[in-house]
């Protein structure tokens, strides 16, 4: 969903026996470039510290805030790519 200029990404899921075959950057940089050509200027989503926070680093995304304990033992963490 393109909203006030930004993609946001919500509900990204590779099943676990596909993972690993550089389906999730495809349909990644897809997305990406499907919003880039909607005028959008960045992309952001919410994860959790048990999810797949370094596949986003891998792909230019970085930290911009988190929410520690939430749920209880994990942080929620917002992260974001604003694309030059």
């Amino acid at each position: 969903m393109i909203a006030l200029c930004w993609l946001q990404v919500d509900h990204f899921w590779i099943e676990e026996a596909l993972r690993g075959q550089g389906h999730g950057s495809r349909l990644l940089a897809r997305a990406e470039i499907e919003a880039r050509a909607h005028g959008a200027i960045g992309s952001h989503l919410t994860t959790s510290t048990f999810q797949a926070i370094g596949f986003y680093e891998k792909h230019g995304y970085r930290e911009i805030g988190r929410l520690r304990d939430r749920p209880p033992g994990q942080d929620r963490v917002w992260i974001a790519k604003r694309w030059g």
